[in-house]
């Protein structure tokens, strides 16, 4: 039969196609027809086709296909066989993937003659068909080898995929699992939520994130769900530990909320936008007092600031935010703060921000203050008095001492006494012992006064315990006077005292005795009857006598009160 003849047979369509080549072989294989489409297409293979084995044509692994489906069509010839082949390329070795349907042609007489192939190029498609299959290998492979539990669920929720680590968390071999219904498996119960979600993800055609607790199995689950038109994929893993982790954590903060909130200074959390994330209840507490409004998370810092702060407020948080530990006294509002910033680490170490923890130190500020002024009261009584004072404290140093003080140890010891030296090194060798023991009784609460010689100067030494307000000793006062001429005119009247004394023992026991002599006379003179000469010459010898001696007692009367 001639190859026109053939195309006489064959419709119009097919004849003209210009997407399907279009071949007719005899009962032997060979060609006998072919379309223009299959010519262009192919020419490269031969310059001649008709006559020759239409194997020639087909990759060696191929002709067996393509004999079987001829076989197969002649013995149905109304059946109609479909195959996949690979034809040569223009390249050597390179070949193209072609998509054929073999059937018996038959002629007029409705007798098979050969056999009819149409066909047409599938190269791209089953390369990306081919490139599917390596991609779905390899996300096979990589599904299981993830760390996160996978299983596939199709439309009428069997498990058609799972992969070991799902079945390592659930407990249940896959091949178990392959194939049955999951509510089968996991019945939908009131313990667990996943069965509400994975409905709610199909129903809705939405993907689900949720976390689950099995108390069956005692895990906690976190999951995805995606639905499709094949059904549902879901990821899981498990994250009991970290859960645990979390509940240890926020009762490690709550412990630490609770400790914040017991301690009276104020503790803030603020980020590197100086926003407030975090605060505890003294800090609400200050707000309130300070600047008379509530402090708020996610408030900037720097409304809370008077502007003439904001700019060493800055500054210092700024150091703070680059590592260091910064420490201020400020004042707002008349409240007076000790603050202390903090650089705040995340776990790769990065800082996020900084702390701020202040106490309120007015009280502390007034207290200094006061004691300030009063420290000026006392030095200017300390300095308008004579006496040398200086204060010891419990271990026998030197906490203050006045001019007069200085000028003592300078007079006895060729230097002034300095504030924290030792007090012993100030003390004459004669007298360390017992003033030790004095200082010892003194700290236990003894007042004493003692004064001391040393060459022509006299000296007053006044020592009481200075107690605090709660009456605990903080140390000593050692006040010292120089008393010489105070201790010269106590000698001098002592020496008078002496003199009178003397005095007095004289006219009390000397005196009287010429004195009563003399009187005896006088009345012997003047009541005697006897008037001879020498009666008279010797009372008045006797009178002279007794005058005289009263005379010498007289002169050493005057000579001592002289004295």
């Amino acid at each position: 039969m001639k190859e026109i003849d053939i195309e006489d047979m064959i419709p119009n369509y097919l004849v003209q196609s210009q997407l399907y080549s279009v071949v007719v072989t005899d009962l032997d294989g060979c060609y006998i027809y072919f379309n223009n489409f299959f010519k262009n297409r192919f020419y490269y293979i031969s310059n001649e086709l008709i006559g020759r084995p239409s194997h020639l044509s087909v990759h060696p692994s191929d002709i067996q296909i393509c004999r079987n489906a001829s076989y197969e069509c002649l013995s149905n010839p109304n059946k109609t066989v479909k195959i996949q082949i690979r034809k040569p390329g223009k390249n050597l070795n390179e070949y193209n993937w072609t998509e054929w349907e073999f059937a018996a042609f038959k002629n007029l007489k409705n007798e098979v003659i050969g056999i009819i192939c149409i066909g047409h190029d599938i190269t791209e498609s089953k390369k990306a068909f081919q490139d599917v299959i390596v991609f779905a290998k390899k996300v096979d492979t990589i599904i299981e080898k993830v760390t996160d539990g996978f299983y596939q669920l199709d439309v009428n929720w069997r498990f058609i995929k799972i992969n070991k680590f799902a079945e390592g968390i659930l407990g249940i071999p896959r091949e178990q699992l392959l194939g049955k219904n999951i509510w089968e498996i996991f019945p939908q119960s009131s313990c667990y939520n996943f069965p509400n979600y994975y409905v709610e993800a199909v129903s809705e055609n939405v993907s689900k994130t949720f976390e689950d607790y099995r108390p069956d199995i005692k895990k906690w689950f976190s999951v995805i769900c995606y639905p499709s038109n094949e059904g549902l994929t879901v990821f899981f893993r498990d994250i009991t530990k970290e859960k645990e982790s979390q509940i240890k954590l926020k009762e490690s903060e709550k412990r630490l909320q609770a400790i914040l909130n017991s301690t009276q200074d104020s503790n803030i959390l603020v980020g590197k936008n100086y926003k407030i994330l975090s605060f505890n209840k003294a800090t609400q507490e200050f707000s309130m007092k300070v600047f008379e409004k509530e402090i708020k998370e996610q408030d900037s810092m720097l409304d809370y600031l008077v502007p003439s702060k904001k700019a060493s407020f800055i500054s210092d948080t700024s150091k703070a935010m680059k590592g260091e530990v910064v420490k201020k006294e400020f004042e707002i509002n008349g409240f007076w703060f000790e603050s202390c910033f903090f650089p705040v680490y995340d776990d790769c170490q990065n800082i996020i921000g900084f702390s701020m923890n202040s106490t309120d130190i007015s009280k502390k500020k007034n207290d200094d203050l006061r004691i300030k002024q009063q420290d000026l009261m006392l030095r200017a009584i300390y300095e308008s008095t004579t006496e040398a004072s200086t204060f010891i404290d419990t271990d026998y140093i030197i906490r203050y001492l006045n001019h007069p003080a200085k000028e003592i140890t300078k007079q006895l010891f060729s230097k002034e006494a300095k504030i924290g030296e030792k007090f012993m090194n100030y003390i004459l060798p004669e007298y360390r012992e017992t003033t030790l023991k004095t200082l010892s009784s003194v700290l236990n609460g003894k007042r004493t006064i003692k004064e001391l010689n040393q060459g022509d100067h006299w000296w007053q030494v006044k020592m009481y315990p200075v107690l605090d307000e709660d009456s605990n000793c903080m140390g000593i006062a050692h006040n010292v006077q120089d008393i010489t001429e105070r201790k010269i005119k106590e000698l001098k009247i002592l020496e008078q005292n002496n003199a009178l004394n003397s005095i007095a023992w004289i006219q009390s026991h000397e005196l009287r005795k010429p004195v009563a002599n003399i009187l005896g006379l006088c009345d012997i003179l003047k009541n005697s009857e006897e008037e001879s000469e020498t009666f008279k010459v010797d009372i008045l010898e006797k009178l002279v006598k007794s005058t005289n001696k009263l005379d010498n007692i007289i002169r050493k009367i005057v000579l001592k009160a002289n004295t």
